[in-house]
C-alpha cells in the first residue's frame, strides 16, 4: 500500500501476505518497508543463505543508502520472517507478563537469528544475535544509540513507527538509563532525539532495565542484549518507568508508571 500525504511524505508497507513474496536480491526477501515523519524501516529475510559476511554487506548497503541524511533509519534482517517478528514486536503478543512468560519459555529456540542497523544520520551500528552468540559493530561515526544527557547514559533500544500519513505518524522510542529515574532529563532525552532526526510526534518510554514486557511494540525477550534474561515477574513488577511524549498539537509532559 502507497498514499502520498499533502506534505509530501509517503509511507510504504510491502508484506507478505498468503504467502506472496517480494525478491529484493538472489539472498533477501523483502517484508515490509515504511517510512514517514523522519523515520524508514525495512526488514528483510535471508533464510538459508545467512551469514555473517552477507549480513555485513547488506547492512553497509543500506547505511550506504540512509547515511548523511536527517533522520532515524533501521534495517532488520532474520534467517525467516518468525525471527524478524520476535525481534522487532512486529505481531500481536499477549497483553499480560503470565501469558508472556509462557509464549517465551515455551520458544524453540529461545533466541532468534537476527541483525538490526539502526542509524541516526552520518552514524550506524549493527548488532547481530544467533543462539547465544552477540556482536556488534560501528559501521559509520559513532553508537547513535547511545548518549548522555546532563552526564547521565541513556541507550536507544527499540522504536516502533505507528500511524499511517502525516500528521498521525507517531514514533515511540524506548530507552534503558544508567542511573536514577528523571522526568527532567527523560524529557531532555526526548527533545535531544527529536532535534536529531527531525521525528515531530514522538513517545518515550523510559526504564533502568530493558524489560518492556507488557508494552505490545516491544519484543517479548530483547534480542540485543549482550546477556537477555527473562524476568520474574516480582523482578518487572519491581520496576518503574517515565513515559514522555510531545507533538505539534500537544505540549511535552512525562508522567511515571508502574
Amino acid at each position: 500500500m502507497r498514499s502520498a500525504s499533502p506534505n509530501g511524505v509517503i509511507i510504504a508497507m510491502i508484506a507478505l501476505v498468503c504467502g506472496a513474496t517480494n525478491q529484493v536480491d538472489a539472498g533477501e526477501t523483502l517484508l515490509f518497508e515504511r517510512f514517514g515523519d523522519g523515520v524508514t524501516e525495512r526488514a528483510v529475510t535471508v533464510q538459508e543463505d545467512w551469514s555473517p559476511d552477507l549480513v555485513e554487506v547488506l547492512s553497509r548497503t543500506f547505511v550506504g543508502q540512509k547515511r548523511g541524511a536527517k533522520g532515524l533509519y533501521r534495517l532488520t534482517i532474520g534467517k525467516g520472517r518468525n525471527d524478524i517478528e520476535r525481534s522487532i514486536g512486529e505481531f500481536i503478543k499477549p497483553s499480560r507478563y503470565a501469558s508472556i512468560a509462557s509464549e517465551v519459555y515455551n520458544r524453540q529456540p529461545i533466541f532468534p537469528t537476527v541483525a538490526q542497523v539502526v542509524g541516526i544520520g552520518g552514524s550506524a551500528v549493527l548488532q547481530v544475535r544467533s543462539g547465544d552468540r552477540y556482536y556488534q559493530t560501528i559501521l559509520a561515526g559513532n553508537d547513535p544509540t547511545r548518549f548522555k544527557i546532563n552526564n547521565q547514559p541513556f541507550h536507544l533500544l527499540h522504536f516502533w513507527l505507528s500511524g499511517n500519513r502525516t500528521p498521525f505518524f507517531i514514533t515511540t522510542l524506548f530507552l534503558q538509563v544508567s542511573g536514577p529515574l528523571s522526568k527532567t532529563n527523560s524529557l531532555a532525552a526526548l527533545k535531544f532525539l527529536k532535534q536529531q532526526t527531525g521525528m515531530t510526534n514522538v513517545v518515550i518510554v523510559v526504564r533502568q532495565d530493558d524489560w518492556f514486557v507488557e508494552n505490545e511494540h516491544f519484543p517479548a525477550l530483547y534480542p540485543f542484549s549482550p546477556n537477555p534474561r527473562f524476568p520474574s515477574e516480582a523482578e518487572f513488577r519491581r520496576g518503574r518507568s517515565i513515559a514522555c511524549s510531545e507533538s505539534p498539537r500537544v505540549r511535552a509532559a512525562c508522567s511515571e508508571e508502574r
